[in-house]
């Protein structure tokens, strides 16, 4: 899968940072009566992630075969419909169905000489009471009737493991589904997946109906993304509109991906649409924090001074540099939780000369 870009968002620990360092340069000062303001004003803020990721099906087999052997029939196109238990491929029986005829004479000839060496054993006991034979006739008799059933069973499982190959030449689609692209052909040669070898993979089916989408998200944003939480899904090949959908999964450990810790997550969507196809990419916004009805000011009047934070107030025709306490942020919008009131005036660009409050 293609590595999804991480997200790029105005956070106040990053592209606000560089915009508040930008602000601080002398240069940026204006003169107060020059300086454009906005109020402090109640808003609704959210804060949210925006990452992007890959369609991939919830449920995806890649069909392989058990034995190795020729393909002589190939019942399924790519872009078909399956259902569970269709044939989607089948193999050259000539050489099982050989194995198979072959394994049936030989339970039945073991089978013919068990049965005789159960009589001759019984001959033989009624011998041994009249006293006619030994006790190691006995004896003897008994192992060998022991012998023709044991190689019986072994004769029988050989049978049973012949009819499984057999069986195992008509390959089934495991469950409903789309037969994803593949370039099989009959008289195709193929290797059976075995505990040495991985395999000729002969197609894969997915099931469409049950979609999800798979990203990652960089270690700074993970401690505030959890399974339930809500998101949104768009796609840049289907315009104005958007998905519904839930965190299914977050990885409990990172992955480095050129050089960036990141955690895989897996979000499941809503709306069956034919138009999505497994492979394309998909567009996530994860409200990770929000909050309703809070005093706000726009993110150009934060300024920084080593790890503090303030603005400037107007107070008739100058400027005060009065100290805040922030909250959530999005690309417009910053909480202000202390130091400032409903609707007063503060400058958005530094002004040439400010007191302390």
């Amino acid at each position: 899968m293609p590595t999804p870009a991480v997200a790029v968002r105005c956070a106040l620990g990053t592209c606000l940072l560089a915009m508040l360092a930008s602000c601080a340069r002398p240069d940026a000062s204006v003169p107060a009566e020059s300086v454009r303001t906005a109020r402090v004003a109640l808003h609704d803020i959210v804060d949210t992630v925006e990452i992007t990721g890959e369609v991939v099906p919830v449920i995806l087999t890649e069909i392989k075969s058990e034995i190795s052997g020729r393909v002589v029939r190939v019942n399924a196109r790519p872009g078909e419909a399956v259902k569970a238990s269709q044939v989607l491929v089948e193999l050259d029986r000539t050489q099982l169905d050989s194995e198979l005829h072959e394994a049936e004479r030989l339970v039945e000839a073991a089978g013919i000489s068990a049965e005789h060496m159960l009589k001759d054993l019984r001959r033989l006991e009624n011998l041994h009471t009249a006293a006619v034979v030994t006790e190691k006739d006995l004896i003897d008799a008994q192992v060998n009737r022991d012998l023709a059933i044991n190689n019986l069973e072994v004769l029988r499982a050989r049978l049973d493991a012949s009819k499984e190959r057999l069986a195992k030449a008509v390959i089934r689609a495991p469950h409903d589904g789309v037969v994803l692209q593949h370039t099989l052909r009959e008289g195709q040669v193929i290797v059976g997946a075995t505990s040495f070898s991985q395999g000729t993979v002969l197609m894969q089916v997915a099931d469409l109906t049950q979609l999800f989408v798979e990203t990652k998200i960089n270690e700074i944003d993970s401690p505030r993304v959890k399974p339930g939480m809500k998101a949104r899904i768009s796609f840049d090949t289907i315009h104005d509109t958007t998905y519904p959908a839930v965190i299914e999964t977050v990885a409990p450990s990172a992955t480095i991906v050129d050089q960036v810790r990141v955690f895989l997550v897996r979000i499941r969507f809503e709306g069956a649409d034919a138009r999505i196809k497994p492979g394309i990419s998909a567009n996530v916004s994860l409200p990770v924090e929000e909050v309703h009805g809070v005093p706000a000011v726009p993110l150009a009047a934060i300024f920084m001074d080593g790890a503090r934070r303030f603005v400037y107030r107007r107070e008739q025709a100058d400027f005060v540099r009065v100290p805040v306490a922030i909250g959530v942020n999005d690309l417009d919008w910053v909480e202000i939780r202390s130091g400032l009131k409903s609707n007063d005036e503060i400058a958005l660009v530094r002004p040439t000369s400010a007191r302390d409050q």
